[in-house]
C-alpha cells in the first residue's frame, strides 16, 4: 500500500445520501409543524411560549456556547432549533418556563458540546435533555391540561386516569372490578372519551402528542423521503407494545 494515501475522518453520519445533514434537520423541523401548531391550537398561547423559549434558548445556548470554545458560530444547520423544538413539543402545556430553558441549557450545554459537538455527541440531545427534566422535576413535568379548554385545568392523561382506577380498585379490595376492567378494555376507565378522541388530539398530554393522527402522517412522508428508517421505528414502537401488552 502506497505511504501517499490519507484517511478523511469526519463526523457522522457516515453514509452516503443525497441530502446533507442541514436539509435533513430543517426537514424535520418543517414535517414536525402540523404537529407544533396543532398541539397550540389544542393548549393556547401557554404552549407557544413553552416551544419559542425552548427554541431561542436552544440557540442562545449554542452560540454562547460556541464562542467560549472559539468555534464558528453555524446555526443555520438547525440543530439547536431542532433541539429546542422537540424539548419544547415533549412539555406539558401549563409548566413553568424556567424548566424548558435549563432543559435546553443542559441538552445543548452538557449533552451535546461536553462530547465535542454536532456528530460526536453519544446521546440524543433533546432526548437526554427531557430524561434530566423528568429526574429533576417529575411533579412538574405530570401535570397537564385539558385540551381546547379557555381556562387551564388540571387533568390527568388516558393512560394516567387508567392506571389510576386500577390501583385504587386494588387498594380497596375491588379485584374482580379492577381485573375485569382491565380485561375488557381501558375504555371502562374513561367514559367521557374514546378512541377517535384520543387518536386526533382530544386528549390531555403533553403538547407535542396531541394528535396522534399528524404525528403519524408527519412519519409517513419522513420514511418516504428515507429521513427516518421504517425498520427502527416499527421495531422500536412494537417492542414498546409487546412489553406494555
Amino acid at each position: 500500500m502506497s505511504d501517499n494515501i490519507r484517511l478523511t475522518v469526519s463526523t457522522p453520519p457516515h453514509i452516503l445520501f443525497h441530502e446533507t445533514s442541514k436539509s435533513i434537520v430543517w426537514s424535520v423541523i418543517i414535517f414536525l409543524m402540523p404537529v407544533t401548531i396543532f398541539g397550540i391550537f389544542s393548549y393556547g398561547l401557554p404552549s407557544m411560549f413553552i416551544i419559542l423559549s425552548s427554541i431561542s434558548s436552544s440557540v442562545v445556548f449554542e452560540v454562547l456556547i460556541l464562542k467560549i470554545r472559539k468555534k464558528r458560530i453555524a446555526i443555520d444547520d438547525g440543530s439547536a432549533v431542532l433541539t429546542g423544538l422537540i424539548i419544547g413539543l415533549c412539555m406539558p402545556p401549563a409548566i413553568p418556563i424556567y424548566i424548558p430553558i435549563l432543559t435546553s441549557l443542559f441538552a445543548i450545554g452538557i449533552v451535546k458540546h461536553a462530547f465535542g459537538g454536532l456528530g460526536q455527541n453519544i446521546f440524543n440531545p433533546a432526548m437526554a435533555g427531557l430524561v434530566f427534566a423528568m429526574i429533576s422535576w417529575r411533579n412538574e413535568m405530570n401535570v397537564f391540561t385539558l385540551p381546547f379548554i379557555a381556562d387551564t385545568i388540571t387533568s390527568s392523561t388516558p393512560l394516567g386516569i387508567v392506571k389510576s382506577s386500577i390501583v385504587d380498585n386494588f387498594g380497596k379490595g375491588h379485584l374482580s372490578g379492577a381485573l375485569s376492567s382491565a380485561i375488557s378494555g381501558p375504555m371502562d376507565f374513561l367514559p367521557e372519551t374514546n378512541y377517535f378522541k384520543m387518536f386526533f388530539g382530544f386528549k390531555s398530554g403533553y403538547i407535542g402528542e396531541a394528535s396522534i393522527f399528524l404525528i403519524i402522517i408527519s412519519s409517513i412522508y419522513l420514511v418516504y423521503r428515507k429521513i427516518i428508517q421504517f425498520e427502527i421505528s416499527f421495531f422500536f414502537i412494537g417492542t414498546v407494545c409487546l412489553l406494555d401488552f
